[in-house]
């Protein structure tokens, strides 16, 4: 089994969804110990990112299920059906841009992909 290939961050989002363990350091950062992990776990056949600011990508993943959950729930449509109308996605965007500039507020760097970016990739992904 190969070992699983690494990506730019803001492409993880992006990509069609699969198990990523990203691994990081409890201060942040890099460290030859973070290093070993992920590579033992890409030597597994495991996808496996080091993640020097975690922080972030903890923020991305709360403002899409912030964004996306409640919608479905009260809707009961599935990720395609909600971006295939003009109501829902607007909704979906808004909330995301919410989330973005609660994030910048609190002077976290900048959430990638951006809302906008996040939102015309689901957008445009088959369903």
């Amino acid at each position: 089994m190969s070992a699983a290939a690494p990506f730019a961050p803001q492409e993880r989002c992006l990509k069609e969804p699969a198990l990523l363990v990203c691994c990081t350091e409890p201060a942040g950062g890099e460290s030859p110990r973070l290093q070993r992990l992920v590579s033992a776990l890409r030597d597994a056949g495991i996808r496996a990112e080091s993640i020097p600011a975690i922080r972030s990508e903890l923020w991305v993943k709360l403002r899409d299920n912030l964004a996306l959950n409640p919608i479905s729930t009260l809707t009961l449509q599935t990720l395609g059906e909600m971006f295939g109308t003009a109501e829902t996605s607007g909704l979906i965007t808004a909330v995301m841009a919410e989330v973005d500039a609660l994030a910048a507020r609190l002077e976290l760097p900048p959430l990638l992909p951006t809302a906008a970016e996040r939102c015309a990739a689901m957008a445009s992904s088959p369903q």
